[in-house]
């Protein structure tokens, strides 16, 4: 590669590059922003506009719910006992 040669860049190209990273940054925090809210805003518009659909997604779930409870379900494994070790004044112990 052929050297930089730094007098040819212009004093203020750090502070333009920099300054494009911060507004790109600011745009795409304003666009999640924008998009959240615009999609909460329609989950809302749904529950108050149309809410026999929200009624009748609860009534499936409710249903799935059930199918769950009906199913037989394995029991737990037993957990194992840890192994009791002597302790050092155990041989004192037994000899009295």
């Amino acid at each position: 590669m052929a050297p930089l040669n730094i007098a040819l860049c212009p004093p203020g190209a750090p502070m333009l590059g920099f300054g494009g990273a911060a507004i790109a940054l600011v745009f795409s925090c304003i666009g999640s922003a924008w998009g959240t809210g615009r999609a909460g805003m329609g989950i809302s518009q749904i529950g108050t506009q149309k809410p026999e659909v929200r009624t009748r997604e609860r009534r499936r779930r409710r249903r799935r719910r059930r199918r769950r409870r009906r199913r037989p379900r394995a029991p737990p494994p037993r957990a194992r006992a840890p192994a009791r070790r002597p302790t050092p004044s155990a041989h004192l112990r037994r000899s009295s």
